[in-house]
């Protein structure tokens, strides 16, 4: 549906914008946000994703109309001075948000949003999905961080907008149908898993860059997600008993359906995001990363510093695989090399199938292995009344006895030996 002149005019009254010179419009915030704040998007996934919800965002909580220069010249648009936006705001946002009707693959970018909901009613079109309001809210939320950041919002206005989010979230989850998963991911066999690790591609790529390294290896010896690996930071290794842990992540709130790390003061970490609250987990680090050097990698990495560092610094943020897109083609281009590739079986997703599988035959109680993945047990008591200070609670000393007995059987140089292989002259 494209904008014509035979559109209804908006519910909002069209009333004088603010002339102070100090105003900072939404508008003009989120594109400093896009720009300036360090986040990445594709056009594609900007234009058919990301800026319609923002769009919505903008028109549903606008109080007036202001003109807008653009490229195809000036438009008339719904805005908000940012110093504007309280509680009430974020609140009557969730609710029309609910009330938005379903695009049935109709675009929808020539009508406001106010006027797609009072279409609605009229004709009693049904409301979103519950999945559909979470992803709006999930797609503008590092810019609500960002925003509270930069003193542009105040702090309850932040705090509405995660209770508004956590009550999408239970009630997308609400909606799910149990059995409606597909028949997963098949683990490498362990010599698909040596073709992977001992190519001369891993080593070589490794040489240029960290990641290239840990990446893969935490994700097959933590059974780390590749999001999870790559948003690894100095600050999220921990002792607990006395045995060296890695938390995925420190958050408030991990109950929503994208959990977003706002203790630190840095860029990178406020975009930092989990798939669910039972992500958010501590988990003792298997000792054949300790073997091959990974406490070693991060202390050099950190330099001393108490201040908490993104560990590969160098990777890039994107809006839907934030720090993991080049580990994931990484270790893609490793499984096809080796011969290993089975669409949407046999993928780097699978490497935390081979994880499960070897920590079962541990014997690891089966409720301990689904905390060291991240997964909800769905118990009551794992729910409610096993949650500690640093996420999901974890024997720390019994789950790295049994880390200790899994061994995958491939051969990988230590992290000293991509170090010194570095320093040579004329490698590749």
């Amino acid at each position: 549906m494209s904008a014509s002149s035979s559109l209804p005019a908006s519910p909002i009254e069209a009333t004088s914008p603010d002339p102070a010179s100090d105003v900072v419009w939404l508008e003009d915030a989120i594109q400093e946000w896009l720009h300036k704040s360090g986040v990445t998007f594709s056009k594609q996934t900007w234009e058919s994703s990301y800026a319609p919800s923002f769009r919505i965002f903008r028109e549903l909580v606008s109080t007036v109309r202001r003109p807008v220069k653009g490229e195809s010249g000036t438009v008339d648009m719904l805005d908000i001075p940012v110093r504007d936006l309280t509680r009430q705001s974020i609140a009557s946002l969730h609710d029309q948000m609910k009330l938005l009707p379903p695009r049935q693959g109709k675009r929808s970018d020539g009508v406001e949003a106010p006027v797609l909901i009072a279409e609605a009613k009229a004709k009693g079109l049904p409301s979103p999905s519950a999945r559909n309001v979470l992803k709006k809210l999930t797609h503008i939320a590092p810019c609500i961080f960002w925003l509270e950041r930069k003193g542009y919002i105040t702090a309850d206005v932040r705090m509405e907008f995660e209770l508004a989010r956590k009550a999408a979230a239970g009630a997308a989850s609400s909606k799910k149908i149990k059995g409606s998963q597909g028949t997963g991911f098949v683990a490498f066999s362990l010599n698909e898993l040596q073709r992977i690790f001992e190519q001369p591609g891993f080593r070589v790529r490794a040489m240029k860059h960290d990641w290239a390294y840990w990446a893969p290896l935490l994700c097959l010896y933590l059974g780390f997600r590749i999001s999870e690996a790559t948003q690894t930071h100095t600050g999220d290794i921990c002792y607990v008993d006395g045995v060296p842990c890695i938390r995925t992540a420190t958050v408030e709130e991990g109950e929503d359906g994208a959990v977003v790390d706002i203790t630190s003061q840095t860029a990178e970490d406020y975009l930092r995001r989990l798939k669910n609250g039972a992500s958010r987990r501590t988990v003792p680090i298997h000792p054949k990363l300790i073997e091959l050097g990974f406490l070693d990698f991060v202390s050099q990495v950190s330099g001393g510093s108490s201040e908490s560092r993104h560990l590969f610094p160098k990777l890039t943020w994107h809006a839907k695989s934030l720090w993991g897109r080049k580990a994931s083609d990484h270790i893609g281009k490793l499984v096809r090399s080796a011969g290993a590739y089975v669409f949407r079986k046999k993928v780097p997703h699978s490497l935390r199938s081979n994880f499960s599988q070897a920590v079962q035959k541990t014997g690891l109680a089966e409720a301990l292995i689904q905390r060291l993945l991240g997964h909800s047990t769905g118990a009551m008591k794992d729910e409610h009344y096993s949650e500690a200070e640093y996420g999901a609670a974890v024997p720390a000393e019994l789950a790295v006895s049994h880390l200790a007995k899994v061994d995958f059987g491939i051969s990988v140089p230590s992290w000293a030996d991509i170090v010194a292989w570095r320093k040579k002259p004329g490698r590749p």
